[in-house]
Parts: C-alpha cells; sequence; structure tokens
C-alpha cells in the first residue's frame, strides 16, 4: 500500500512540474575520444549558456543531473518520458581545458548502450554492434537533458557528432585494450 501511494504522489508531481521557460542552449561538437581501460568515451563540446547550474541561476532551483544522450537509431524521441532503445549517454561535466576559449566547456563521459523495454535491462554495445547502428549514417543527434525538482526536464538544441569521429574513436579504443 505504501508504494502505490508514493507511485501516486510522484505521477501527481510529474504532473504538476512547471515550465521553465529557459531558452535551449546551442551546442558545438569538438572531439570524442576513448577512455584507457574502459568502455567510456569521453566527449568535449562548448555551449553558449552555462549548463550545470543553469536551474539555479533561472530559477533558483537545484538541479538533478545533466545528462548527455545521444541516439544512435532511428528513434530520436529526446523526452525524459521516452527511452531511447539504442543510446550512448553519460553525465556532464566541466572541461577545464577549455577555460581560455569562449563560450562554456564541457565533457561528457558516453557508453554506448541498448536499453531494454522499460529501461529495467542495460547492456553495453560491442563495437561491432555500434558500428552496424552507424553504418549508414553521417551524424549522431545528441542533447543535453537538465533535470530539476519541480520543473519540466530542459534540452538544449542538437549538437551533432560526426559518425566518422565516431569510427575513428572506435579503432582507437582497440589500441587501448
Amino acid at each position: 500500500m505504501r508504494w502505490v501511494l508514493l507511485i501516486t504522489v510522484s505521477l501527481l508531481c510529474v504532473a504538476c512540474a512547471k515550465s521553465h521557460d529557459i531558452t535551449p542552449a546551442s551546442l558545438g561538437y569538438e572531439s570524442i575520444t576513448p577512455r584507457s581501460n574502459s568502455v567510456f568515451f569521453e566527449v568535449n563540446f562548448n555551449s553558449d549558456v552555462e549548463l550545470l547550474e543553469i536551474f539555479w541561476r533561472e530559477k533558483k532551483a537545484n538541479s538533478f543531473d545533466q545528462v548527455f544522450v545521444c541516439a544512435l537509431g532511428d528513434d530520436t524521441d529526446f523526452s525524459i518520458e521516452h527511452t531511447i532503445s539504442k543510446a550512448a549517454m553519460g553525465l556532464v561535466r566541466e572541461n577545464k581545458e577549455h577555460l581560455n576559449k569562449a563560450g562554456f566547456g564541457y565533457t561528457a563521459s558516453i557508453a554506448f548502450k541498448d536499453v531494454g523495454e522499460k529501461k529495467r535491462t542495460s547492456k553495453y554495445l560491442s563495437r561491432d554492434a555500434i558500428k552496424g547502428l552507424l553504418k549508414d549514417k553521417q551524424m549522431i543527434p545528441c542533447k543535453v537533458v537538465v533535470t530539476a525538482t519541480g520543473y519540466k526536464a530542459y534540452y538544449t538544441k542538437s549538437l551533432f557528432i560526426p559518425v566518422a569521429d565516431v569510427f575513428s574513436a572506435l579503432s582507437d579504443y582497440d589500441s587501448f585494450r
């Protein structure tokens, strides 16, 4: 009974989430590189808006997460209510090496995943599976999604990663193993 009450209250809170009216940031792709001895890849990008404290600056609300999400297949529904089954995703952090450049620099540590139905399971995609998904594409669309208490999710404009750069990073990944 407690779970039913908790779920009901959670759904009511989600339904009452306020619109934030924050303009979507423009993102610029810089690079993708493999992280040694890991399944993660580092994506460096820039933004015309500071993303890590965007809700605090604009609405005095604390952000929960800043997640970088890329659609690997044809499903490009980035909404928080939907799960992209074949995606690259990871958390965003400030890129301290970007400090002397224009705009705001970030790094996302992403992993390529196959997310099961209803987010119950996920597994890392193999290099061959990634190449199979991307072989007929030129670019991969990505966004940063930021969530905060009491507000609807914030979505940036799309950033596009060249597939050739992903393939190059996958080749470099082999040299780290």
